[in-house]
């Protein structure tokens, strides 16, 4: 029998290897044809000590022909990492042959994470957000916030973006790889580089208070305060 050789990821390979459109179509395909695939209940693993968790997460692509996929995710929650400028939610992917059972690949899922559930979003907001969505805000300047700058702009020409975080200078430092990302990735829906403004989350949350007062007196209902808005996702505010 022949040897197979092990394929070594890095989290720049990944990037490289999967661009944010193939992403996009690659979860809409899955959603798409979710019944062709064996997802079973994740184990968790709680680790208090450390303030987290990591979590199992297998599936099996199942193909009339045999050549289906089959994998395992496994990612950590660590909320203490940002503190020493490490990812939050770090993670790693193991592919293996399904017919012999030999690992084929290992990755860093650390983006492939934050892509894929960016991706996901997008589908969201592409099939739910307004055609002439022009402004994107993120709450947070980590990984998944960039992720889905990425992913929101694949599918909506965006114009303006506002960074909320709790620290201005972690949401400068986002709209600077954003500027990057898209100076080196033209075209797409969003063509040029949006305007950016970093926001205070002390001075939001401000404001959002003095806002939810008025609403309360004048007795408008959320939904009509909310109309033509599209909130996805969250990231950790740090």
């Amino acid at each position: 029998a022949c040897m197979v050789q092990l394929v070594v990821l890095s989290d720049a390979d990944v990037r490289r290897a999967l661009p944010v459109q193939a992403a996009i179509d690659c979860n809409r395909r899955a959603f798409l044809h979710s019944a062709d695939y064996i997802v079973p209940q994740r184990i968790i693993l709680s680790l208090p000590a450390h303030a987290g968790a990591t979590l199992f997460k297998p599936c099996w692509e199942q193909r009339p022909d045999g050549g289906g996929a089959l994998g395992i995710k496994l990612v950590s929650v660590r909320p203490q990492n940002a503190a020493h400028g490490l990812p939050t939610v770090p993670a790693s992917v193991v592919l293996l042959d399904e017919a012999t059972g030999a690992t084929l690949a290992i990755m860093n899922g650390t983006y492939l994470t934050a892509i894929r559930t960016a991706s996901g979003s997008a589908i969201a907001a592409d099939l739910l957000a307004t055609p002439a969505a022009s402004s994107l805000v993120l709450f947070g300047a980590g990984l998944q916030s960039e992720a889905h700058a990425m992913t929101l702009c694949a599918v909506r020409s965006v114009a303006r973006i506002a960074i909320v975080n709790r620290t201005p200078a972690a949401g400068g430092l986002l709209a600077g790889r954003l500027h990057t990302y898209f100076a080196s990735h033209p075209g797409g829906a969003t063509s040029t580089c949006p305007a950016m403004s970093v926001v205070s989350l002390a001075d939001t949350v401000s404001k959002w208070q003095s806002r939810a007062r008025s609403v309360r007196k004048s007795r408008v209902r959320q939904r009509h305060r909310l109309r033509g808005h599209h909130c996805n996702g969250r990231d950790e505010l740090r």
